[in-house]
């Protein structure tokens, strides 16, 4: 058993022990960028954890055309979103730092890593990289990742404007219950097992999720607010549910999973009971499904339930 901390030339050993591993290896690391593939060479049957949101890849801290490359030689790609951990376990060592698979790491950054090949720490690293392989991305999802880092690399090598980052909004959402397809129910736990870890209080909020057709595509993002609105079956609305933050979305095979946070101490009203509190300007907007642009009727909104 031995410890040692690497400060010097520490992709190096990262990737000299990437080559000569026999064994797959099991990484967790946050951003995987360009020549990835090259200075993290995996075996196959390989696991690989990344953060390859679309934030993440539109940013481009993950490059995609990397992943691919390892995906085809037999790695398993993971998402993880929100993934900061660099962990890196080939055979009976594990190497645990603050470097990133990247040129720029390994050019320009003085990064530093502990390595170990105590059996305890060994095992430890690679069960945590298992306890995230919540979200396995195939070939045509990293098709759909890389065009969206294209697109950003092309706008960028045009020297255009920087592209405006939308600030979290406010939609009322008009819903009604439906049953999930039984195919797709694989993929909606996995997403909604993700979406747990992004709770800010797991003691009384809890994950809830929707499922609309691929065709039709709401523009809800992460951190958006929405206010469900549930309709009776003569079409009139019925209930006005409390506010609920998005969390992520995940495709499925013909459905698009939206997850959001619920918060369980707040309670659905009706729509007499929510009208009745609030002015005709805030009363219009909870009628139309969409995004709510007037400020001050946003703040009424949500106000609706802060009793």
């Amino acid at each position: 058993m031995s410890r040692q901390l690497l400060s010097d030339d520490v992709w190096t050993q990262l990737t000299k022990a990437a080559t000569s591993s026999r064994k797959p290896a099991h990484i967790a690391v946050a951003y995987f960028g360009t020549s990835g593939a090259k200075l993290l060479p995996l075996p196959p049957g390989s696991v690989l954890v990344v953060d390859a949101s679309e934030a993440a890849v539109r940013s481009g801290q993950t490059n995609p055309s990397e992943l691919i490359k390892l995906y085809r030689k037999g790695v398993k790609i993971h998402s993880y979103e929100g993934l900061h951990a660099k962990v890196y376990v080939f055979g009976n060592a594990v190497f645990v730092g603050s470097a990133n698979v990247s040129k720029n790491s390994r050019d320009r950054l003085r990064e530093a890593a502990s390595r170990s090949s105590a059996a305890s720490d060994v095992r430890a690293a690679r069960e945590f990289v298992q306890s995230l392989m919540t979200l396995e991305l195939g070939l045509g999802e990293l098709r759909k990742l890389e065009s969206m880092y294209e697109k950003r690399r092309r706008r960028s090598t045009r020297g255009g404007s920087k592209q405006r980052v939308r600030k979290p909004a406010l939609f009322v959402n008009h819903f009604h219950f439906d049953e999930l397809p039984k195919q797709e129910e694989d993929r909606e736990s996995i997403g909604a097992n993700a979406a747990k870890k992004l709770l800010r209080s797991t003691g009384r909020h809890e994950v809830s999720s929707y499922w609309p057709y691929k065709s039709y595509a709401p523009p809800w993002r992460r951190a958006d607010t929405l206010i469900p609105i549930e309709f009776d079956s003569a079409g009139k609305i019925a209930r006005i549910y409390p506010p609920e933050r998005v969390l992520m979305k995940r495709e499925g095979i013909r459905r698009r999973f939206f997850y959001v946070e619920e918060d369980l101490s707040l309670r659905s009203m009706t729509y007499r009971r929510a009208t009745s509190k609030i002015s005709r300007r805030a009363a219009n907007a909870l009628r139309r499904d969409g995004i709510v642009r007037d400020r001050n009727t946003v703040n009424e909104l949500l106000k609706l339930f802060q009793e």
